[in-house]
């Protein structure tokens, strides 16, 4: 999300150099500290990586993904990510997994929350409430079906913000879901734990599981079944749902032949609760044809209706207008072999980190039905997420 020089109340800023790299695929390496270090971990892979920093365009993420393990012969992966809007540059470091056997298994230590002085909305409720308006009118008009605003809270900390001790505490609070921490070529870091998975590839095999449809959980058991019921129950919900799960759809048939829907099923993280659906299939084999590594898919699938809108064009030109740019929030994030097997997440519940200043971002879908209020407080609901890894869970409401 776009913020201004006054909005960001602490800023820590240093020398960028830079190296350029005679690639053709126009990889750039940074020359700041060295031993950039990258982290994904999920249910299927625990992976710490250290090496370059590669800044490309995302037009040219495989080829320069190719370029750097041909460069480097003791790598076997990449972590990265990939931005919202493909007109802006994806990073990522490839080298080898330095994870020692068995580190996923561990428990994970709870780490000290940073004291946070400030805490500023980008944009506040009310002008985030007046863009869901602005959006209905213009579904109300047919000029989309979909949209998904998103809006930011600016945490000042006392002191500079670990990211990876935020991401501890992030898979403490919910061990579940698909967390990651990415330098940044601006020295920031990307942090996260994602419940979305936009796409997997083992082999052959390839899987997405698209969530679009939320309630927040209250802890209850009594209140949060009648939520998931009513979530269930809901139209709106159901058609928000189906927008997703039609375009991943179509986006795999290219590849997969045989893809097939699963019966949907519900997601549960530590503050919400999702629709979701598994869409899988196997790739087409064909001896003249290489098969498409999983960031190629990742690139052909992102970016879905669940964190952009529908129709694509329409929605992101929307976004663009109202919110600027979004950055990394939701592009996607993760990790891909020598073989093109690995995992990309929808890059979302995760945080930029710069020095002292977190910038937490939510979205919520935005259809023919929407309430302003409503959306505003299931962004809330979404953003504690973080929030409670910063310690301020507790006290923001919407």
């Amino acid at each position: 999300m776009s913020i201004t020089p006054a909005e960001r109340t602490v800023h820590e800023t240093s020398r960028v150099e830079w190296d350029p790299d005679p690639s053709p695929y126009r990889s750039r390496r940074w020359v700041g500290p060295t031993d950039h270090t990258a982290r994904f971990i999920s249910s299927r892979l625990t992976a710490e990586v250290r090496g370059d920093l590669h800044q490309v365009p995302s037009t040219d993420f495989e080829d320069a993904v190719e370029s750097a393990f041909a460069n480097n012969p003791t790598a076997d992966i990449i972590i990265g990510c990939l931005p919202f809007d493909p007109a802006d540059s994806a990073v990522f470091v490839c080298g080898a997994n330095e994870t020692e056997p068995g580190a996923g298994s561990e428990a994970v230590q709870q780490a000290a929350a940073p004291q946070i002085r400030s805490v500023i909305d980008v944009p506040g409720v009310a002008e985030y409430e007046r863009r869901v308006d602005e959006a209905l009118r213009l579904i109300d008009e047919g000029a989309m079906e979909k949209v998904v605003l998103a809006r930011s809270k600016l945490a000042a900390a006392a002191a500079p913000i670990d990211p990876q001790q935020l991401l501890e505490r992030l898979r403490a609070n919910s061990p579940h879901g698909f967390g990651f921490h990415v330098p940044l070529v601006d020295g920031g870091s990307f942090v996260g734990l994602s419940p979305e998975l936009l796409v997997e590839r083992d082999q052959l095999a390839v899987s997405s599981h698209p969530l679009a449809g939320s309630r927040s959980r209250t802890g209850g058991s009594d209140e949060d079944a009648a939520r998931i019921a009513d979530l269930r129950a809901s139209g709106k919900d159901a058609r928000e749902h189906q927008l997703v799960v039609e375009a991943v759809e179509s986006a795999l048939d290219p590849y997969c032949p045989d893809t097939r829907v699963d019966d949907q099923d519900i997601t549960a993280t530590d503050s919400m609760f999702h629709l979701g659906t598994w869409v899988r299939g196997n790739l087409a084999t064909d001896e003249l044809v290489r098969l498409p590594s999983v960031s190629a898919l990742a690139r052909a699938l992102h970016p879905t209706p669940a964190v952009c809108g529908a129709p694509t064009e329409e929605a992101r030109e929307m976004l663009r207008r109202v919110e600027g740019g979004r950055g990394y929030f939701t592009g996607a994030v993760g990790w891909q072999d020598r073989d093109g097997n690995g995992e990309w997440a929808v890059a979302i519940r995760g945080a930029m980190i710069e020095g002292s200043t977190a910038l937490v971002s939510a979205g919520a879908g935005i259809v023919a039905g929407s309430d302003p209020r409503a959306e505003a407080e299931e962004t809330g609901a979404k953003l504690r997420t973080v929030l409670s890894a910063l310690g301020l869970g507790e006290q923001v409401t919407r």
